[in-house]
C-alpha cells in the first residue's frame, strides 16, 4: 500500500526565507522541479524521506528541522489529542492516559 503524504506549499516560501535553495533541494531528492507549483502536493513516503534528507543536506543547518517544524504556517496548530495546558495553569492529570 503506497501512503501518501501532503507537503504544504507554504514550505517553498519558508526554505528560501531561510536562505535554502529549493531547485537544489528538489534536485537533490529526486522529485520535480515543479513539485510545488501544484496545488495540492502529495507525496510517497519515500518521497517525503528523500526531501526532508535534502533539505538538510542542502542547508547544512543541523537545526533546519525545528526551524520549519515551528512554523506554524506550514504546519497550523498542533493536533494531538492531549489538551492544551495554559502557562501558569492546569495540570498533566487532565491529558488522556495513552
Amino acid at each position: 500500500m503506497v501512503r501518501h503524504f501532503r507537503v504544504p506549499g507554504a514550505l517553498r516560501t519558508k526554505l528560501e526565507e531561510l536562505g535554502v535553495n529549493v531547485s537544489a533541494v528538489l534536485r537533490t531528492a529526486g522529485l520535480p522541479k515543479d513539485l510545488f507549483d501544484q496545488i495540492r502536493i502529495l507525496v510517497s513516503t519515500e518521497q517525503q524521506f528523500a526531501l526532508w534528507r535534502a533539505i538538510g543536506d542542502v542547508s547544512k543547518d543541523p537545526s533546519i528541522g525545528l526551524k520549519l517544524g515551528n512554523e506554524r504556517e506550514l504546519y497550523g496548530p498542533q493536533r494531538s489529542g492531549r489538551r492544551r495546558i495554559e502557562a501558569g495553569g492546569g495540570s498533566t492529570s487532565k491529558m488522556p492516559k495513552q
